[in-house]
């Protein structure tokens, strides 16, 4: 996916039904399958939010919310504070060091969303 398909993808966010409830997607760096229900973990710790999916091929983190748009800023943050990185925010140093190793992602080899396929080559 390209940059700027990325960032569009990433900055989606559209009405899901009448009732308030939205869905985003947006990059979070994981490794495998493990970090799925890591990451859905934090996800539901942000009252009204919901991980409908998150994919160790793509990155991309598909979440149901209810709330205001500015609850994708919240949900990052929150993610980020259990250790991984995500569009916008750094995981936190102490927190990725307690994931399981197979979901430590390293700082340098991932920098930005785009890398992590670059490094393919």
């Amino acid at each position: 996916m390209t940059q700027p398909l990325r960032f569009i993808f990433g900055l989606l966010i559209s009405l899901s039904s009448c009732q308030g409830s939205y869905e985003t997607a947006f990059f979070v760096q994981g490794n495998c399958g493990a970090c799925a229900p890591l990451i859905k973990n934090l996800v539901e710790t942000v009252p009204g939010a919901t991980l409908i999916d998150w994919s160790p091929m793509t990155n991309m983190a598909l979440v149901r919310y209810r709330g205001s748009q500015e609850m994708v800023d919240t949900l990052q943050k929150r993610i980020s504070e259990g250790g991984f990185e995500t569009q916008y925010y750094p995981a936190a140093p102490e927190a990725r060091q307690e994931l399981p190793d197979c979901c430590q992602v390293s700082p340098k080899r991932f920098s930005s969303p785009i890398d992590s396929y670059h490094q393919i080559d």
